[in-house]
């Protein structure tokens, strides 16, 4: 796998952990195609079930491994949306980097999801880093409908995706 690559006993990682079904409700929206078809696509949903569960295990052995030096930040994705700026100063501070209250309130501005669907609204660009939230809600009540189903999912969620 890429993570190989790196020695992770010499980094001190920031993790973003979102909450386990919007992580995998916006993975299978970001990637259903034939959204005129309203049948679930069991193999598209198991590929994002797989890709949580990897990600999510993986940090979870890595902080099981490390708990006792502490060495990395975990933040939680929802939070990163509603307190841009907060979650900016954490990461800063993690890393001992001196803070410019005004810089991090320009850098959460330009890198807010509003800012930056307005700045490409007349740039043709075939896919940006956001989906379409009407897609989303499309999709949202047949997977959590799936979801709930999986106990290997349920078990994630029932703890709150919390593994620190």
């Amino acid at each position: 796998t890429p993570i190989e690559l790196y020695d992770l006993d010499q980094v001190r990682p920031i993790i973003v952990m979102r909450h386990p079904y919007d992580q995998i409700v916006s993975y299978y929206s970001k990637n259903f195609k034939d959204q005129k078809d309203e049948s679930l696509d069991i193999k598209l949903l198991n590929k994002a079930i797989n890709n949580y569960l990897e990600y999510f295990n993986f940090w979870k052995n890595y902080f099981k491994k490390n708990s006792e030096k502490k060495d990395y930040l975990l933040i939680r994705y929802e939070n990163l949306i509603v307190n841009s700026e907060e979650e900016l100063r954490k990461a800063l501070s993690f890393y001992k980097i001196e803070i410019n209250n005004n810089l991090i309130s320009k850098a959460s501005l330009i890198n807010s999801k509003e800012t930056t669907l307005k700045s490409l609204s007349e740039v043709k660009i075939n896919k940006i880093r956001f989906v379409d939230e009407s897609k989303k809600n499309r999709n949202r009540d047949k997977i959590l409908h799936e979801l709930n189903k999986i106990d290997k999912i349920k078990d994630i969620n029932e703890v709150n995706y919390d593994i620190k």
